[in-house]
């Protein structure tokens, strides 16, 4: 024997939408969540990203300038090892001349 009661059509349907709506909207929140996240993520590795490329140009800003120090540490060696250089003399003491721009400007 069946003993449970039965329920009308209009519950039944009443029933249906009623979880079909909470099934929908449960639905829309968790793409919502994950779109999110991934919108999220996305922004977090842009950041980076750009971090890095900051990080790359002062390398290479790094690595020139180093590289002008070498060249400049290498010609100042050339010339020192150089047969002019050898032959200068070294003078005693130095005489320098003011120019008279300099002498109007400084009163």
């Amino acid at each position: 024997m069946n003993l449970r009661k039965r329920r009308s059509l209009s519950l039944e349907v009443e029933s249906a939408v009623k979880y079909l709506h909470f099934g929908l909207l449960t639905i829309i929140v968790g793409a919502s969540l994950v779109f999110l996240y991934n919108f999220s993520q996305a922004s977090v590795k842009g950041y980076e990203v750009s971090k890095q490329e900051v990080d790359i140009e002062q390398a290479e800003d790094l690595n020139h300038k180093l590289k002008m120090q070498t060249l400049e540490a290498q010609s100042y060696e050339k010339i020192e090892a150089s047969l002019i250089f050898k032959n200068m003399v070294t003078p005693d003491n130095a005489n320098y001349i003011e120019s008279r721009l300099n002498r109007l400007t400084r009163k």
